[in-house]
């Protein structure tokens, strides 16, 4: 079920932690980028929200793969010029 931690030992990181110090966006930005589908949807546990290690690493992955480069803002149909 969406949200439930299938073992007490899973390794959690708190959603604030890594909007500050990682990923370096403003806290507004991070919540537009999860109803993107950018972000995972965090897990909700007291009202305080966190990652898995595995939801993390996930993120970090595509990240580091570009997968979310800008496009050219100029070209319409989002290719690269000259292509």
């Amino acid at each position: 079920m969406k949200g439930e931690l299938d073992c007490a030992e899973q390794q959690l990181f708190p959603l604030r932690t890594i909007i500050q110090r990682d990923l370096k966006i403003d806290p507004s930005t991070a919540w537009r980028w999860q109803k993107k589908g950018i972000l995972p949807e965090p897990l909700n546990l007291n009202g305080r929200y966190y990652y898995t290690r595995e939801q993390y690493e996930a993120f970090i992955d595509r990240l580091k793969s570009g997968e979310f480069a800008r496009k050219n803002p100029l070209s319409r149909d989002g290719k690269e010029d000259g292509a």
